[in-house]
């Protein structure tokens, strides 16, 4: 028995990138001092993991992620308000005071998502890039164009279902066009991980820019990503 989970974690952890990744420099941000932050300004920011560490959208992980941004969604003047998980990536929805506060939050986030994704992992060590990419949306246009990019993941790559991405923070936005009609999703959407906005730019703004926003973009779908859907939903919400 004790050898079948450590077999699950070893696999967890060897479930990384092609070899060809394995030259890939993990920090592609720049190292220079970033730049000051208005705190009526909404940020998206993009952070990336180390080419040794596993896609990230495995109901396990996602699990570990979920206690992390319970964690961190609101200390130091930072605030998450949105986030979505990708195979290698995370790109995240935040507000901060200024930008000391959303350098130590964003710090504060990064090691609590370290930790418990190498705990699922079973691993030591770095989990994450050297830097976080982060860019202030300053207009309504630029902020519905980030809720989009972060929110509507799925079906901008041809997996439609009856609600939105499982592995984001998608049910807990109001702006949709139509409400999310798979209630098992409700169960899975754990509001603590992420806390509502303040800024006009998410509050009102975005929504003086077109409206609400679609979740379905690709009314077709293969059966078998469908079918994928309904399982990672059900496991999420028993999980």
């Amino acid at each position: 028995m004790h050898q079948g989970g450590t077999g699950h974690r070893n696999a967890l952890v060897h479930r990384a990138s092609r070899p060809s990744h394995l030259s890939r420099r993990d920090d592609n941000v720049p190292h220079r001092r970033r730049p000051d932050h208005a705190p009526n300004h909404p940020v998206h920011v993009t952070l990336r993991v180390r080419h040794d560490v596993p896609r990230l959208r495995h109901r396990k992980l996602y699990a570990a992620l979920r206690a992390g941004f319970r964690g961190g969604r609101d200390r130091f003047g930072f605030r998450l308000i949105h986030y979505s998980v990708r195979s290698k990536h995370i790109q995240l929805i935040c507000e901060a005071e200024d930008r000391r506060a959303l350098t130590r939050g964003m710090q504060g986030l990064n090691i609590r998502l370290a930790k418990r994704l190498n705990r699922a992992m079973g691993r030591r060590g770095p989990v994450f890039a050297d830097r976080y990419s982060a860019r202030d949306v300053k207009t309504p246009r630029e902020t519905r164009l980030a809720l989009r990019r972060v929110l509507v993941y799925h079906a901008r790559h041809r997996v439609s279902a009856d609600g939105p991405d499982v592995y984001s923070s998608g049910v807990a936005f109001d702006g949709w066009k139509y409400p999310v009609r798979d209630m098992r999703l409700l169960g899975s959407a754990d509001a603590t991980t992420v806390v509502p906005p303040r800024t006009w730019l998410l509050t009102v703004g975005w929504r003086v820019f077109g409206g609400p926003l679609w979740w379905v973009v690709h009314r077709r779908r293969p059966p078998d990503v469908f079918d994928t859907w309904e399982t990672c939903v059900a496991d999420l919400a028993a999980s």
